[in-house]
């Protein structure tokens, strides 16, 4: 499946939103297939902190399995945020061809 390449909008937050007001909408990056089969549209993913491979990297999940990274130009405020404690979702807002887009906010 493709889609390793991340498409990123324009979110209605700044980067210097407060981890309380950041919202961003996003394709998920790497969309593992067997997960985004059993997704639709307003299914609520969880973002985490995820180890691989010596990296930390963002990824939103499904039931506990990771359905795909989350890349943005606001990923440097989101990890600072996770890291601080705050929790986010992703709020699916369209799939097609196995490209997932969600609607990161705040917890």
């Amino acid at each position: 499946m493709s889609g390793s390449g991340a498409s990123f909008d324009n979110g209605p937050t700044a980067t210097n939103s407060s981890c309380s007001t950041l919202i961003f909408d996003t394709q998920l990056t790497s969309p593992k297939a067997d997960i985004v089969s059993q997704l639709s549209i307003d299914d609520i993913l969880t973002v985490e902190l995820h180890q691989a491979n010596q990296n930390t990297v963002v990824c939103a999940k499904w039931r506990g399995q990771i359905a795909g990274g989350v890349a943005s130009e606001y990923l440097r405020k989101l990890r600072s945020c996770l890291e601080q404690g705050q929790k986010y979702n992703a709020k699916v807002t369209s799939i097609q061809a196995g490209q997932v887009r969600v609607r990161v906010y705040p917890v």
